[in-house]
């Protein structure tokens, strides 16, 4: 047989077999349930991060010991294609049981998949049955209440997904360079000191001649340092802009307020974070922006940067991989004593409102869906989470678990106050403005005004196409809870009034939903473009 027939051979071969195994694979999960006459339950995620699916291999050894009759199987997907397969099931029809929700799912995809939970969180967990939390709602007993994306949606008024930890950033630091460079191994006490130490990262790089940076970077780890430190200069400029004296000022109000001239990109609380986030940045390695999260940690445990900001979910990876001990301290952020950029604050940010996350949701036409929630209300019992959180060495979300000392100086800051408004946080058109020109604020041959010169001409348009987007959503968001409502009222009038509370808590959100996009509406109509 000739060379070039072989392959051809070869080629074919490996076709079928490719064929076959995916045709195995497919009818392998149906000819199993019927074999071995156990329900099968399959949940999704991304977290590869070690020590979490061991947490999740053990809960789910657990659950199936205490239920015979149930077989559950774990499935990890790499964070950068998860989105598109998530979708190519979805369409396919071919979905988990339980799904980790990730970050940009759309509105029509939660109505149209997902199961709303608002229902099974108002009653106790059974699981908690002897603890602390024994008859208490399944929601209060999390850290947030469900309150918070991605587990609540604010405009579909409901809740999708139960988290499993919540996430907090901090910043990891070489304790051995630290002692080499500093003299001490101890982290900052403050901010100034924090700045010390990255100039003397600089001025000791410079006199060994060698490639070591204060901080390693990428997009996705300096927007922890560098969103905070913008949300520290605007702490005293975010309450003038909130209409309402709700003691929080949202994207609305920020966006609302700048088409009606109450701030600009000039204001001087906006300039002095601008002048911070290029301080702090020209600290990064260059190139950051460029840069994925696993190239900052590279750079960190091959001793390439002294220090990285990263989330309590990287605890575990950057201990394993880093050959040096690695210590631990807060975000350092200026305070209103600080001789440079105290002007603007008003204290120390709380932590207070951050939410649970690695929230898994039920897809709406599993056959499993009785077990799902079970299997849910298992793993984020106090038992359950306790011992998650102690394996995965990640923070537990559900109240009332001490964690290990390990995962201690994760936990968050209650106290203090919110942190101002941030171009991020407007989310959309304004937030991709600053990140295509972010690279224009940084490096020698940047500045704030280079950056400005780019950004100021072309926000208000930006913010414009996210208010005009805002107060589109929620009215086409509005003939799906009229049928809700509608539905309620008619459940509520042939029961025993169980559903009204309900009806009242949709009405009264959906009344605030209206106002938000008539509030955007005529703010529009006066200072925006025809």
């Amino acid at each position: 047989m000739s060379y070039d027939r072989a392959i051809k051979v070869f080629g074919i071969a490996l076709l079928v077999a490719c064929f076959a195994a995916s045709i195995h694979k497919v009818f392998n999960y149906h000819f199993r349930a019927e074999i071995t006459g156990k329900r099968i339950l399959r949940f999704a995620h991304t977290h590869l991060e070690p020590g979490v699916r061991e947490a999740f291999d053990v809960l789910a050894s657990d659950y199936m010991a205490e239920h015979p009759d149930v077989l559950i199987e774990q499935l990890t997907v790499p964070e950068r294609i998860y989105k598109v397969w998530v979708e190519t099931k979805l369409f396919g029809g071919n979905v988990p049981d339980i799904v980790r929700l990730h970050a940009s799912v759309n509105n029509d995809h939660l109505l149209g998949y997902f199961l709303p939970l608002e229902e099974h969180i108002e009653v106790p967990n059974p699981y908690n049955t002897g603890s602390t939390l024994e008859g208490v709602r399944w929601r209060d007993t999390f850290f947030d209440g469900l309150n918070n994306a991605p587990s609540y949606n604010g405009n579909l008024l409901n809740t999708f997904g139960i988290p499993n930890t919540i996430f907090t950033n901090r910043i990891y630091y070489n304790k051995r360079l630290f002692k080499e460079i500093t003299g001490s191994d101890e982290g900052p006490r403050d901010f100034q000191e924090f700045l010390k130490i990255c100039d003397q990262v600089v001025a000791y790089r410079a006199r060994h001649r060698i490639s070591l940076y204060p901080i390693a970077g990428s997009r996705e780890n300096s927007q922890a340092i560098l969103e905070r430190l913008f949300g520290s200069q605007t702490q005293k400029l975010a309450p003038r802009l909130e209409p309402t004296n709700e003691l929080q000022t949202l994207a609305q109000d920020s966006t609302a307020s700048f088409m009606a001239g109450k701030w600009t990109m000039r204001e001087p609380a906006i300039i002095s974070a601008l002048k911070l986030m290029r301080r702090v940045g020209n600290f990064f390695t260059p190139g950051f922006l460029q840069l994925k999260r696993d190239d900052a940690l590279f750079q960190f445990t091959q001793e390439k940067a002294v220090m990285i900001a990263s989330g309590s979910y990287d605890a575990q990876s950057i201990r394993i991989q880093s050959p040096f001990e690695v210590g631990v301290f807060a975000i350092p952020m200026p305070l209103p004593d600080d001789p440079e950029y105290g002007q603007y604050v008003l204290g120390f940010q709380s932590e207070a409102s951050i939410g649970g996350q690695a929230a898994f949701a039920i897809y709406k036409f599993s056959r499993n869906r009785d077990i799902a929630i079970d299997f849910l209300q298992y793993i984020t019992s106090m038992k359950g989470n306790a011992k998650f959180s102690k394996i995965s060495g990640w923070l537990p979300s559900v109240n009332g678990i001490e964690p290990d000392e390990s995962i201690k100086p994760f936990m968050p800051y209650l106290a203090g106050y919110r942190r101002g408004i941030n171009f991020y946080y407007m989310g959309g058109e304004p937030g991709d403005l600053v990140n295509a020109n972010f690279h224009r604020l940084l490096g020698p041959d940047g500045s704030v005004d280079a950056f400005l010169e780019e950004v100021e001409p072309k926000m208000r348009d930006a913010i414009q196409t996210l208010l005009d987007r805002g107060a589109d959503q929620v009215l086409s968001d509005a003939a799906y809870f009229d049928s809700m409502i509608g539905a309620l009222y008619r459940r509520d009038s042939v029961g025993d009034g169980e559903w009204s509370d309900r009806m009242s808590e949709i009405i009264e959100s959906q009344t605030y939903q209206e106002e938000v996009s008539f509030y955007r509406r005529h703010e529009l109509a006066l200072y925006g473009k025809d």
